[in-house]
């Protein structure tokens, strides 16, 4: 699981571009580098990126096959973002092209950050600001922290937290496979009624005719191409049918923790 942090030195949030951030394998040759030995087959390098940061780096198995560990990014003495727990050879030149495939955690500053897990169990915590976090495929944690933020799991069973604030955060949904039906299903949790929604724009009701159409509220009574929520101990099952099967059985469902109704309001059809 790779590690990363922005800090509010940094001015700005982390933008979807963050792998422009990381060196490049012509950019980092440790050949000529600055080091100091930490022991007897690890050593610390420095040096400055094209980008003009400045980069503190871990490297072990320098007498074998030296690899990547951890990456400090400041600018003008200051952190700027920490990507550790890692194991990249040196001498890989595509090595950073690949760290966010597998399982991240990320952590955003007090600005607006766009975090993007892609694929692996992802961990995204957006902090303050109005953040947008895709958890991509996997079964992610997806914690929107201070600000009106935008959650968005993708496919996996995923636990959309958006936060304790008082702002208007969305829960957005692309795709019916996003969220199984079952145990397999996404779990919301402080979700809060007339302040936070859930964003079902981007869903066809319809498969079987041309254009999007909008889903029908059905309340608690069921069915064809409509949303209609059943009460749980835990909370609230929004049920989903897409139509055109006839059946008005759910094709997706959605787990709101923590409270005890739902009314059309609180979806964006």
């Amino acid at each position: 699981m790779a590690f990363f942090r922005i800090y509010d030195a940094a001015g700005v949030g982390l933008n979807s571009d963050i792998e422009s951030i990381f060196p490049s394998g012509d950019d980092f040759d440790v050949t000529g580098m600055d080091y100091d030995l930490l022991s007897d087959d690890r050593a610390r390098f420095s040096g400055m990126l094209d980008n003009g940061l400045s980069f503190r780096a871990i490297v072990s198995d320098i007498r074998a096959e030296p690899a990547l560990r951890s990456m400090d990014f400041l600018s003008n003495g200051a952190m700027v973002m920490t990507l550790s727990q890692l194991r990249i050879p040196v001498d890989d030149d595509s090595g950073f092209d690949r760290i966010l495939a597998g399982a991240d955690e990320m952590i955003g500053n007090r600005y607006a950050d766009v975090l993007e897990g892609e694929g692996g169990n992802d961990i995204l915590r957006g902090g303050g600001g109005n953040d947008r976090l895709r958890g991509g495929d996997g079964n992610d944690l997806l914690q929107g922290g201070a600000g009106a933020d935008k959650l968005n799991g993708g496919v996996g069973k995923d636990r959309l937290d958006v936060g304790l604030d008082a702002q208007a955060d969305t829960i957005v949904f692309s795709g019916a496979r996003h969220s199984a039906v079952g145990r397999g299903r996404d779990v919301v949790v402080n979700f809060d009624r007339g302040e936070d929604h859930v964003d079902l724009r981007a869903l066809d009701a319809r498969s079987d005719t041309l254009g999007d159409d909008a889903f029908l509220w059905g309340g608690q009574t069921r069915a064809d191409r409509s949303l209609w929520w059943v009460a749980t101990d835990s909370g609230v099952i929004l049920k989903g049918d897409l139509g055109g099967d006839g059946d008005s059985r759910a094709d997706f469902e959605i787990m709101l923790n923590g409270i005890d109704a739902l009314s059309k309001g609180d979806i964006l059809l």
